[in-house]
């Protein structure tokens, strides 16, 4: 029917990796209502997805997947979009919390997608110096990549430093996001596919981008000077137990300076 056909052109949308929920999968009323995500497509029909709560492998048909509004479908394949997309009708203070929850996401789903990566706050020898090394890794390649920067739009490190540090070392996954946001400010945002143009390939990428690599080893290289903090064998930085050293300041350049992370890891390190 006319419905049905609809219904199955905008479910063939979805990207791997997307979040959804499911509803009056046939024959499967324990299914109603679940959160799951995205594994595989077969055509426009049936989606194979991975039941959140049970890590039950399904395939569905795709009239009876729905997009979560916590996190909406990436871009349709060769649609054109500006790296700084994602900030357009979003006020400052609510842009610097959609990124920073952006990073926190991608922690989740490297996890939990990703094949067990385990970095920031998921990295079992997490320190709050390695914590803001990790994200300074996906700020400044978001810099770089133009997902921050636009000139129209000032960034205010300060202020973006300052909302990081109340809630770096919280864990964010798609539940979370499904109800902090709701439809109008998620309208047209990806919180995935923003981390997919920040660190350029998605959560289940068997390879990671080599330019990854390289500002890693700046990060490492500042931060952990001497130290095997950048290892690129490892998933995340080995802080020592020296803390981060800030030793050359000129790789905070483009991230509003080393004062303002300084600032963040005094924050992260004051008593709770």
């Amino acid at each position: 029917c006319f419905i049905t056909h609809i219904a199955r052109r905008m479910s063939a949308q979805l990207p791997r990796g997307q979040a959804v929920f499911l509803a009056g999968v046939p024959d499967r009323a324990d299914l109603e209502g679940l959160e799951a995500t995205i594994l595989s497509t077969d055509g426009d029909d049936v989606y194979g997805v991975r039941v959140n709560s049970t890590s039950e492998c399904v395939n569905v048909p795709a009239v009876h997947v729905r997009a979560s509004q916590g996190d909406t479908k990436a871009p349709d394949e060769g649609e054109i979009v500006a790296p700084s997309a994602w900030r357009v009708g979003l006020e400052d203070e609510r842009a610097y919390e959609w990124l920073i929850d952006c990073y926190r996401m991608r922690v989740d789903d490297d996890m939990t997608l990703g094949g067990g990566l385990l970095h920031g706050l998921y990295n079992p020898a997490c320190t709050n110096s390695s914590l803001v090394a990790d994200f300074l890794l996906f700020t400044k390649l978001a810099v770089s990549r133009g997902i921050i920067g636009d000139k129209e739009s000032p960034w205010d490190w300060a202020q973006y430093c300052a909302r990081a540090a109340k809630c770096l070392k919280s864990a964010f996954d798609q539940k979370d996001a499904t109800g902090k946001y709701d439809e109008a400010v998620a309208s047209g945002r990806s919180l995935r596919f923003t981390a997919e143009q920040v660190y350029g390939v998605s959560c289940e990428a068997q390879e990671r981008d080599p330019f990854v690599s390289v500002i890693k080893q700046q990060v490492g290289d500042a931060l952990f000077p001497g130290s095997a903090g950048a290892d690129e064998d490892e998933d995340d930085f080995d802080d020592d137990g020296s803390g981060a050293s800030f030793d050359d300041p000129t790789v905070f350049d483009d991230v509003g300076g080393v004062h303002v992370w300084r600032q963040l890891l005094s924050r992260l390190n004051a008593p709770a």
